[in-house]
This record gives C-alpha cells, sequence and structure tokens, in this order.
C-alpha cells in the first residue's frame, strides 16, 4: 500500500503525497484531469488514466444519490498495463502538431518555389533541417507521443536562440529585425501550447493566435521586402536607361546588355542589376552586381593577338598581370566552363585587402579575334550563395566574336587585369 501520490493539478503547480481519496475528490472538482500527471514520490510520471480506470468514476458520479459524495475503492493498474498503453493525444499537442505541420509543408513549398526559379536561398542550413523537424515532430505529437512535446519544446527554444543569435551576429536590415521579431512570436506560440502537459483553454488559445500573428507578419514582410526590391530595381532599370548613362559601345535593354561590336549579348537573370554609372572598372565592357548575395561581375574583351595561346595559358597571364596589384593573389583551381556558347575554362583566386579575404573567380573563352573574359569577386563568407549567381550569370551570355579587328585596337597592359 503505498503512502500517496504526487500529482500535477491544472494550474501546473504539484501536489502531495495525496490518498486515493483525496485524488477521487480533486478529479470529481475539476482540480486534475484524465492528463494530469500522478507518480509515487521519487517514481516515473503517468497520466492519471494510465493509472486509474476513470471509467468507473465516471459511472460513479452518475450513479450517486443527490447530496452525497461519491466513493469508490479502487486499484491502481500495473505497471505492465500502463506501459501497454499509447500515450494520449492532448488538446494542446493536437493544435501545436496542426501548427507545426502546416509550418514545415509552407517552408518545403518556398524552397521548391526558389529552386524552381533559380532564386536566392538563404544560406543558413536551418533553411532546409527546420521544415523536416517540424514534419517529424508534428507527426509525433499528433500520434500523442509525449516524448514529441518535449522535442517540440526543444525545436522552439533552439529555434528562437538561433534567430537571436543570427540577428545579434550579422548585420540586419529594419525588414530583417521584424521578420526575426514574428520568428521569436512563432516560437514562443508552441512554447505556450507545450510548456505544460495540460494548459488552460485561454493559454491554448493565446499559443495558437501567437503563430498565427507571426505567420501574418512573416508573409507581410517578405511581400514589403519584395515591393521594395521592386521599386529599387525599377529605379535601377530607370538610371540605365537615362540619356548618359549607356555605354558608349553598347546599349541596355530591359534587364539585358547587347554591343554589336564586340558580338555580346546577356540577358540578366533575377537579382542581377547593370552599373553603367560611375564604373569602377573602366576597362569593362558591362558591370554588373548581386546586391544579395554580394557578388560583383565585369566582362573584358581584348584582341587575342597570340593564335596559338591556349585559354590556360591566357588566364596564367591575367594571373600574373593581377598579381602585380595583390601579391598574395593565389590561385585555387581551374576547370572547364561554357562561356558564351564556347568552351571555356574558370580560375578561382583568393586575396586579402583591408584586412578582408575575398574570392575570385573568372571564366575565360576564344571567340574570332578577342579573348572574353568574366571574372566575378565577393568576400570570403559570402562565397557559395556568391558563386552560385555567378554561375548563373555565366549561362547568361552569348558571344559570337563580334566585328572584325581593326589596327587601332591593342590591348592595355591591365586589360583583363583587375584584381576583381
Amino acid at each position: 500500500m503505498t503512502s500517496g501520490y504526487m500529482v500535477v493539478a491544472r494550474d501546473g503547480l504539484e501536489y502531495g503525497p495525496l490518498d486515493r481519496d483525496t485524488m477521487q475528490q480533486w478529479y470529481f472538482e475539476g482540480r486534475i484531469d484524465r492528463n494530469s500527471k500522478v507518480c509515487e514520490p521519487g517514481k516515473r510520471k503517468f497520466r492519471l488514466h494510465e493509472m486509474f480506470d476513470l471509467t468507473l468514476w465516471s459511472a460513479l458520479v452518475n450513479t450517486a444519490p443527490p447530496g452525497s459524495p461519491p466513493t469508490l475503492s479502487f486499484t491502481p493498474k500495473t505497471i505492465a498495463d500502463v506501459m501497454a498503453l499509447e500515450n494520449e493525444r492532448t488538446p494542446s499537442m493536437l493544435a501545436a502538431g496542426i501548427l507545426l505541420a502546416i509550418n514545415g509543408v509552407l517552408g518545403l513549398l518556398i524552397i521548391g518555389v526558389l529552386l524552381l526559379f533559380k532564386l536566392d536561398i538563404p544560406s543558413e542550413p536551418g533553411t532546409f533541417v527546420s521544415p523536416i523537424v517540424d514534419l517529424i515532430v508534428a507527426v509525433g505529437l499528433l500520434r500523442g507521443k509525449e516524448r514529441f512535446r518535449r522535442w517540440g519544446l526543444v525545436r522552439a527554444v533552439l529555434g528562437a536562440g538561433l534567430f537571436l543569435l543570427r540577428a545579434i551576429t550579422m548585420p540586419s536590415t529594419p525588414i530583417g529585425w521584424t521578420e526575426v521579431f514574428f520568428q521569436l512570436v512563432f516560437c514562443a506560440g508552441i512554447v505556450a501550447l507545450l510548456a505544460a502537459d495540460s494548459p488552460s483553454k485561454i493559454r491554448i488559445g493565446v499559443g495558437v493566435a501567437a503563430v498565427l500573428v507571426a505567420w501574418s507578419g512573416i508573409f507581410t514582410t517578405y511581400f514589403v521586402a519584395g515591393v521594395i526590391a521592386g521599386m529599387r530595381g525599377n529605379v535601377q532599370s530607370a538610371e540605365n536607361s537615362a540619356p548618359g548613362f549607356v555605354p558608349e559601345t553598347g546599349s541596355v535593354l530591359e534587364a539585358g546588355f547587347e554591343d554589336l561590336e564586340l558580338g555580346v549579348k546577356a540577358r540578366l537573370p533575377p537579382g542581377w542589376a547593370l552599373i553603367t554609372k560611375d564604373s569602377p572598372i573602366p576597362e569593362a565592357t558591362l558591370v554588373a552586381a548581386h546586391a544579395r548575395s554580394g557578388c560583383g561581375a565585369a566582362l573584358i574583351a581584348e584582341p587575342a593577338l597570340f593564335e596559338a595561346e591556349s585559354l590556360d595559358d591566357y588566364l596564367s597571364r591575367v594571373l600574373q598581370a593581377r598579381r602585380e596589384d595583390a601579391a598574395d593573389l593565389k590561385e585555387l583551381r581551374r576547370g572547364d566552363v561554357n562561356l558564351g556558347g564556347h568552351t571555356g575554362r574558370m580560375m578561382e583566386t583568393s586575396w586579402t585587402s583591408e584586412g578582408k579575404t575575398l574570392r575570385g573567380f573568372t571564366s575565360a573563352c576564344k571567340a574570332g579575334w578577342r579573348y572574353y573574359l568574366l571574372t566575378g569577386w565577393c568576400l570570403d563568407e559570402d562565397y557559395s550563395k556568391a558563386f552560385a549567381q555567378y554561375r548563373i550569370l555565366e549561362s547568361a551570355f552569348q558571344i559570337d566574336g563580334g566585328k572584325p579587328l581593326t589596327m587601332v585596337e591593342t590591348p592595355s597592359r591591365k586589360r583583363g587585369a583587375s584584381k576583381k
């Protein structure tokens, strides 16, 4: 015979040891319910309905004479009986499971759209992991597994911590801070649903409302960010089309570039913008930037005076010329590429400038009597996303060799020798 039981009441506090008659009375009074945690002092906790047969308790309430308190002698179930029972899904677990499932599906759909339309995908590992974790935890919660309630709490707390860390350690715009705020609200809503064994209806409502508010804020933030990006793109297009900002030998197309003399045409991929005012590389035919990835790129064309020179030899000359401005410039690797419909070679480099490490990638091909050199650059920490955008830009060019060279067209010593 046990001396009593420890019970977690509906107010979230633990009481006891209580005898069985007191527990039964608290059940009738609503202070505990079928999902309240019960245990003998120092032993494992189980839900009330797992320890006792509550069907008899309910029947007793209906058959007791008016004015007399219901009494019933009962015996706890054996540990074997308890372990054979499935954990029962609580209303808060149901709500959290549905919300996490929706969140996971939305996350995977967003990633699919970004991949389908070749848009920017955030480089943080959580971008791909978080939706999968949400779906796994959601399935466990919907099945009523108690351990998934704890996993859901870990997911929410860890997610909030990672968002705060990213906001503190990385430069963020007002829109970025707004997104972080609503992500924290989402995590808080999940914690409100899963922090207690049997939260009240008010607490469940607050948790669900917090998640819905967070979703609304996040989607609104993305919409505003898209509108601002579109407005900036329109301003950039207007500047590119205005008199005085058009390259001397070329013409700016809608989101593209064409130079008939050099035989170069490009339709800029989404996110790329031409830089035609105060170009940082005067000898370049085209200079463009992809702001979100931190990637810059320039196209340079110059006469091929040595017909027998290979593309690797040409890239080695470019490397040697660039080392005059960056003595620590080092080559990392080379590989085959396709540039403008021609077989080409690409070289990756690395160097430091003003205490920062930079990465460069240079693709070269030969068409007619000219070499065409597409060179890109970025900070080392932006390499992954910047290089991906550079390869997309690389595939956007069409090169046909252009008009024949004239006698006065001679290469500059640093033509194609920019540090980039």
